[in-house]
């Protein structure tokens, strides 16, 4: 019943277009918060996981709970893709096009031909009943309803990195007072 109600959940999520509210946000704050939402979820999996932030980051220009949504989803996917011992690794960093956040793990990687359609709607390359193939769905309508970018580099049996590119909160949006 849980897993139905949690998949229900996702559809719902995934087919309801919610209007994004962007404010400043810094991205220490929403990691430390993915961090410690985590924390248990990461010991039962006996995975590593470190958080870097750039000390001084400039805040991004985002929905707070949708910021938070992408991250739970990518540390998640990197941590059930790790065996034990594994590590999961995310990076914050300014970059000359905004702000980079980086979720890189040490784990079982995806196959290049399967790379392309990791983001079509339900499909999954978690083993059966262990994903709805909605997560990096939503994670991708989410960034590009920010004005941001998504790249997923894998190697199978090596890991995967998923690089997330935001604007700045000073940056102009191309939709100044249309924050669907």
């Amino acid at each position: 019943v849980e897993k139905v109600s949690v998949i229900i959940r996702q559809l719902l999520d995934f087919s309801r277009h919610r209007p994004v509210r962007t404010v400043a946000v810094r991205l220490g704050d929403v990691l430390g918060g993915v961090e410690a939402l985590l924390e248990h979820r990461f010991r039962q999996a006996e995975v590593a996981l470190a958080v870097d932030v750039q000390p001084g980051l400039a805040p991004v220009r985002a929905d707070p709970g949708q910021l938070e949504q992408v991250l739970v989803n990518l540390v998640l996917n990197a941590c059930d893709a790790c065996p034990p011992g594994g590590h999961v690794r995310v990076r914050a960093a300014a970059r000359e096009d905004g702000v980079v956040v980086e979720v890189s793990d040490d784990g079982c990687g995806i196959p290049p031909e399967l790379l392309p359609r990791v983001t079509d709607p339900f499909f999954t390359t978690k083993k059966r009943g262990q994903g709805t193939g909605l997560g990096l769905t939503i994670v991708a309508d989410i960034v590009k309803n920010h004005e941001g970018t998504l790249e997923i580099e894998s190697v199978p049996h090596r890991g995967t990195t998923v690089r997330v590119t935001l604007p700045m909160a000073d940056a102009p949006s191309e939709h100044e007072g249309d924050r669907r």
